[in-house]
């Protein structure tokens, strides 16, 4: 039996290489086991990382809409204080106006008063006057009456009294 021994080497040979592989293989199943858990472990990080950045993207829309609006509630504000500037602007004018017209009521009142008191004037002259004429005319009746007598008196001669 040399060829038996000789054999036996190599079936030796070929358990420990299989050994050897098997452990091997052993070793690289657990390496691949520790990567699929750390890759699983990083997994959950990267899924509650991404949760995390899509909260947060969630939120910063939410913030732009928000910024949106923002500016719509300054833009109509804007555009209500420029009305605002235009009605102030009116309503200054309109109590400008408002105050030239008083004043020139006011003035209306004075010349009216003035033009009252200027007829007032004119009817106590007016009234005088026709109460002079009246007299004159009295006085000329009585004028009158006197040179008749007069005349029928005298005769009728000359023409009023004499000196």
């Amino acid at each position: 039996g040399g060829s038996a021994s000789a054999r036996r080497p190599e079936s030796e040979d070929k358990e420990t290489m299989s050994k050897a592989m098997a452990e091997g293989l052993r070793q690289r199943l657990m390496d691949l086991e520790e990567e699929v858990s750390r890759l699983r472990a990083n997994a959950k990080q990267d899924a509650a990382k991404l949760r995390e950045w899509n909260d947060k993207k969630a939120q910063a829309e939410e913030a732009l809409l928000e910024v949106e609006e923002y500016k719509l509630q300054v833009v109509s504000l804007r555009e209500k204080l420029a009305g605002g500037s235009e009605q102030e602007g009116a309503l200054a004018a309109a109590l400008e106006e408002a105050k030239m017209l008083r004043s020139a009521n006011e003035t209306l009142r004075t010349e009216m008063a003035a033009s009252k008191e200027k007829e007032l004037k004119s009817r106590q002259d007016l009234e005088s006057m026709t109460e002079k004429s009246q007299a004159v005319v009295r006085l000329n009746a009585q004028l009158m009456a006197q040179v008749k007598q007069l005349k029928a008196k005298g005769g009728g001669g000359g023409g009023g009294p004499k000196e």
